[in-house]
Formats: C-alpha cells, sequence, structure tokens
C-alpha cells in the first residue's frame, strides 16, 4: 500500500507559475485545493512549499526583475521601433540596452554586481555568485526554487564558475530568454527529460 502511495507522487519539474500559485494562495486554500488545481500531489505541495519556505527563510519577493520584452513593450508604447531580426538584451535591473548578451553580462558584473549587495533582497554578501545560485535553485532535488536569483546568477557567472555542462546550459538559456526583447520572459523551454524544463 506504501508504495502505491509513492507511485502518486507527481514528479514533474514545477514551473514558476505553479510555485508562484502555491505560496500565493498558501493561507488562503486548503493544500488539497491547491494540489487538485495543479494537479499534483497532497505530499507533493506540502513538500514543495516547506522546501521553498526553507531555502528562502519564508520571504519570497515577485517581480523585480524586468524582462526583456516587458521592456520592449514599453518602449514601443513610448513611440519606439524595433526591427525583429537585430536581436537586444535588456539588463532586467536598469533596463538598459545591449546588443549582445557578452556586453550585458559585463554591465551587470561592472555596475549591478560591484557592490556585493543583492538586488533583490537588498543585503550584502562577500560571495553574491553563492547567494544567487542558492537561492535560485535546490541542487538536492534538482528544482528551480527562485527563477528571479537563478536570471542573477546567469549574469554572474563567469567561464571558471564550477557547475555542472547541463545546469550551466539551462541557466545560461534562461538567462538568455528572460534577458532577450524578443524571448519569453525566462520561461525555460528545454527538453522536458533533462530534469530542468518545466
Amino acid at each position: 500500500m506504501m508504495n502505491e502511495f509513492k507511485l502518486k507522487k507527481c514528479d514533474r519539474i514545477w514551473s514558476t507559475d505553479e510555485i508562484k500559485y502555491l505560496v500565493d494562495n498558501w493561507n488562503e486554500k486548503t493544500p488539497r485545493e491547491i494540489a487538485d488545481r495543479l494537479n499534483r500531489s497532497l505530499v507533493a505541495v506540502h513538500s514543495k512549499y516547506k522546501r521553498i519556505m526553507r531555502f528562502t527563510n519564508g520571504k519570497i519577493r515577485w517581480g523585480k526583475l524586468v524582462s526583456g520584452t516587458e521592456v520592449r513593450k514599453r518602449l514601443e508604447k513610448e513611440g519606439r521601433k524595433f526591427n525583429p531580426d537585430e536581436e537586444l538584451f535588456a539588463c532586467p535591473i536598469c533596463e538598459k540596452l545591449y546588443r549582445t548578451m557578452t556586453t550585458l553580462k559585463r554591465h551587470f558584473v561592472n555596475v549591478h554586481y560591484i557592490n556585493r549587495t543583492c538586488p533583490l533582497c537588498n543585503a550584502k554578501y562577500n560571495k553574491l555568485i553563492l547567494h544567487f545560485a542558492r537561492q535560485g535553485y535546490d541542487t538536492k532535488n534538482a528544482e528551480i526554487i527562485d527563477l528571479e536569483h537563478l536570471i542573477l546568477f546567469g549574469l554572474s557567472m563567469r567561464k571558471y564558475t564550477t557547475t555542472s555542462d547541463k545546469f550551466r546550459k539551462m541557466v545560461l538559456d534562461l538567462t538568455y530568454d528572460f534577458c532577450s526583447i524578443w524571448g519569453n520572459g525566462g520561461r525555460y523551454g528545454g527538453d522536458k527529460n533533462d530534469g530542468f524544463g518545466n
């Protein structure tokens, strides 16, 4: 009987929208209602919520970073025109546009990373890149916890940063997609079986 219960546990990767729904509705709805709405098992909902609270210390912030598509839409409303063939990348903090991801990463490191203060938490860290990685990704369960911290990790990651190739590719793809003015806001569209896709 216990094995049947374990098999019911959903092994799909949690999307950012599902995590947001879980956290935003935890106090208003019962865990059973949340599990039914997300098509997850009750055990999966409880364990995910506990892990999120443990890793974020109960302080989850949504929407502090601005995606490249949001910047493009705002500038289009102000009358600026963009060539669909031209790839531009927006800084998720100050919204400046850059022609390449390399120049955006250089800008991020030289302007926003230099003071060692997390733009999301407003706390100082000696090793800010570790803070981004730990807040953004749960290595034990191979799950994205906070997409915004993971995006900042991608912007601060260098060639010598020690990570697995699969994790590095996933983070760089998310960062590229989030910062691109033609991206889809950081919703990872990788292979569903690679352990990182939503």
